[in-house]
């Protein structure tokens, strides 16, 4: 197998686990994991990986209540938690949470779970499991909620606010490993990024082709949300760069804002949401959205 250079080899070694099952290498002197193929140093116990199983099951769960062409409908998407800005007024918060294990169709569900075990297992790996669910589950809550304030009216699903999350936290860290990177070590952590970047084109390409809106602020939230949250939890790293804590109480003060910032927009928010062109941004009008009570 080929040598596959992450951002966390760039420290330090990826930890041994319990291996994923394995296949026979033809012609070989050993056995080569099927699994390394697309995630190099997989193992059952990281919890990205259960993450992913349950996000599954509950994908096909979601199709019980209702379907159209293997894709759960809106109703059941609001049955289980979808984000939504009047029924989230109502008090309804485990909608910023929910979200993240639901998804619009199949392939909308695939990319977000290779996206995140090929990207997560690496946080999880260097920074533990309490950790990594910080970054994971905080980003993906605070995207939902900043990307409802935006759009109230929108019904968002995807682990991708997380995945997002997760890319946030990663450049994050090239951001604060860069003064003990040398000339080469730079150059492999500018090929990741445009890595990063070239799937984010992909990403977008490819789930806009499958007929799904994409959450562009809920991206973008999670992003954000990920990039802060790894300064705050890189306190106890060595050799952080002089200006840490600094950028650490930045980080925090950015945080702070994104989260009252958002509910208090949402709060405030009426269910009269403008609708723009989002080729043009020329205003097309105003549309009009209400709670939706129980059973949805």
């Amino acid at each position: 197998m080929p040598n596959v250079h992450r951002l966390t080899d760039y420290q330090q070694q990826r930890n041994e686990g319990t291996p994923l099952p394995t296949v026979a290498a033809s012609g070989g002197s050993g056995d080569i994991r099927f699994v390394d193929m697309f995630f190099p140093g997989c193992t059952w116990q990281l919890h990205i990986v259960w993450l992913s199983m349950i996000q599954m099951v509950v994908y096909f769960l979601s199709l019980i209540p209702g379907q159209e062409r293997a894709a759960p409908t809106r109703h059941s998407l609001l049955l289980f938690g979808c984000s939504y800005g009047p029924n989230l007024q109502r008090g309804e918060v485990w909608r910023l949470f929910m979200p993240i294990f639901l998804h619009a169709n199949l392939s909308h569900l695939l990319m977000n779970v290779f996206v995140q075990i090929a990207m997560g297992m690496q946080v999880e790996q260097k920074y533990g499991i309490g950790r990594f669910h910080l970054i994971y589950f905080g980003s993906g809550i605070l995207a939902n909620l900043f990307s409802t304030a935006v759009h109230p009216c929108n019904t968002a699903v995807g682990a991708s606010t997380s995945g997002f999350g997760i890319i946030g936290a990663q450049i994050a860290e090239v951001v604060l490993i860069w003064h003990l990177l040398s000339g080469m070590s730079r150059s492999r952590a500018i090929y990741q990024l445009i890595f990063f970047a070239v799937y984010l084109v992909f990403f977008m390409l490819f789930v806009t082709s499958q007929g799904t809106n994409l959450d562009h602020f809920g991206h973008l939230g999670g992003a954000l949300a990920g990039f802060f949250l790894l300064f705050l939890i890189y306190a106890d790293q060595e050799n952080k760069p002089s200006w840490y804590q600094t950028g650490r109480r930045v980080a925090l003060a950015c945080l702070f804002v994104m989260a009252v910032g958002s509910t208090l927009a949402l709060c405030f928010e009426t269910d009269i949401e403008k609708v723009v062109d989002p080729k043009t941004g020329k205003f097309l009008g105003t549309r009009h959205c209400e709670y939706v009570p129980p059973p949805y």
